[in-house]
């Protein structure tokens, strides 16, 4: 086991100069590994294809910490590396974690004897943000390449089934539309695969303007009539309006709703009901963002989006995990033939997410899904949602965070600089502050997490006195909310589940 470890990580150089050949180097078969396995200092996999036959403790921990998902995605995680490992022709590659600090560098050792098995090593490494990079240019990359064939697949299969080419039978027919739905199939996957890299890596963009989204969404929810006819599901969308202004990218807002509303019909049984609505001016819930809105007399515009079905549901364990990237919940009798990746919500939830709004679902097994999704109409609500949650990251794992806010908009107080700069020299100053951040909130209107009130303050006046602000200098006001609090919101739609 140790020359097996030491041979995964010798460079090629090193590797000829040995005369190792890294392709017949023996192995242990993954049914009769030896006690060393689980107890190597060194993250260890044995990966064939899309199954990973064995991992030893130190991988499984490693896993855990940096890529921070369950055990299942954490296993789809390394297989996803191994593939794409395989697909470049490279032997290493740095693949950014959760963390910034994060990262993991996924190395191909040996194939096993006499078996399609690969060992594969990983050991945490310094992130620098690069390996999301070429993670994300791989992708895309790969993306590039599969459009192009499945393209001309598609054109030419088009041409032949119109009869252009001569006659096509029935039998034909069947078999040539069954492969023109599998292209379509991978032309989604592949769309989802750069969605996907793109959010990982923060570069998910949006083109945000004003328009009337009632058009948008009725004819959204129109194009799904098909398949729900097909599926012989009622599909009722009267309760999505005639319009509707608000601010945002239309396209992805398309995005969202298509795939919710896809995935409730193709979780819903025949002669089921799927019922799209929309909820213009919901109420307010209890979370940081509308208590900041309220105190600090700020625009918080926002409207739900609702879809239910009376589909199969999921348990309260798959609801924990159902953003998950690449996860399809309890493959039971009713779900094996369900098509997917399971990087719909994932997606969804991103787009939503960059929008600043929120998606929540609510489920029983067999009694179907509600998903409610809530996006912000204006610019200066999305920024506010947006600031609120930046400080609950600041936030961390406190139980009652304090927001102090430097509110510099009142009439009279003129400070030296702009409010944000003024803040950010005073962090600067102040010792232990290096690592918090300010956020903004609105025009001259700034927050970040602080541990004390009474220190804060003290600071500050000091901060103003050395400064010499004088008596126009903006105080800092408190906030506090407790995070257990804030996720209470509430929502009945017609089929009667609250989220």
């Amino acid at each position: 086991m140790p020359d097996l470890l030491r041979k995964i990580f010798l460079s090629d150089e090193e590797r000829e100069a040995t005369r190792m050949p890294l392709e017949s180097e023996a192995a242990t078969p993954a049914w009769d590994l030896p006690p060393t396995w689980q107890t190597a200092p060194v993250a260890l996999a044995l990966v064939e294809g899309e199954e990973v036959h064995s991992w030893n403790n130190a991988c499984r921990t490693l896993l855990r910490e940096v890529v921070g998902a369950s055990d299942l995605a954490s296993r789809r995680w390394l297989c996803a590396s191994v593939t794409r490992l395989l697909a470049t022709g490279r032997k290493t590659e740095v693949l950014a974690g959760n963390a910034d600090t994060l990262s993991l560098e996924v190395r191909l050792g040996p194939i096993v004897p006499d078996n399609p098995t690969r060992v594969v090593a990983l050991r945490e490494v310094q992130g620098t943000g690069r390996g999301q990079d070429d993670l994300a240019e791989t992708v895309s990359t790969l993306s590039h390449e599969l459009r192009t064939p499945l393209t001309s697949m598609k054109s030419s299969l088009s041409l032949v089934l119109s009869g252009d080419t001569g006659p096509v039978s029935e039998e034909q027919s069947h078999f040539l539309g069954m492969t023109m739905r599998n292209i379509s199939r991978l032309e989604r996957l592949v769309s989802d695969l750069l969605d996907v890299s793109r959010t990982q890596v923060g570069e998910m963009v949006l083109n945000r303007r004003e328009i009337d989204l009632g058009p948008v969404l009725r004819e959204t929810v129109q194009m799904q009539e098909a398949a729900a006819r097909q599926a012989g599901l009622e599909l009722d969308y009267t309760g999505l309006p005639e319009k509707l202004l608000a601010h945002v990218d239309a396209d992805k807002v398309v995005q969202i709703l298509t795939n919710v509303v896809g995935n409730s019909i193709k979780y819903t049984q025949g002669g089921g009901l799927v019922r799209v609505w929309l909820e213009s001016r919901p109420q307010p819930d209890p979370g940081l963002a509308w208590q900041l809105a309220e105190k600090f007399f700020l625009p918080l515009n926002a409207f739900n989006l609702v879809v239910e079905d009376s589909g199969v549901g999921m348990s309260h364990e798959d609801q924990d995990r159902v953003f998950e990237p690449w996860f399809r919940g309890a493959e039971d009798e009713e779900r094996r033939h369900i098509p997917g990746a399971g990087l719909g919500l994932h997606i969804t939830r991103s787009l939503v997410e960059a929008h600043g709004g929120r998606i929540r679902l609510a489920s029983e097994p067999g009694q179907g899904t509600t998903v409610w999704i809530r996006l912000p109409r204006d610019p200066a609500s999305e920024e506010l949602l947006h600031g609120a949650a930046q400080l609950k990251a600041l936030a961390g794992n406190w139980r009652t965070p304090l927001v102090a806010v430097l509110d510099g908009r009142a009439s009279g107080q003129r400070p030296i600089c702009p409010v944000r700069e003024l803040a950010t020299d005073f962090l600067r100053q102040q010792a232990g502050s290096d690592q918090r951040k300010i956020v903004v909130l609105a025009k001259d209107l700034v927050a970040t997490v602080v541990n004390s009130e009474e220190d804060w303050a003290t600071a500050w006046s000091d901060y103003a006195q050395k400064c010499g602000l004088g008596e126009v200098t903006p105080r800092w006001q408190m906030t506090s909310w407790s995070e257990t609090e804030t996720n209470k919101e509430s929502i009945s739609g017609p089929l009667g589940r609250n989220v």
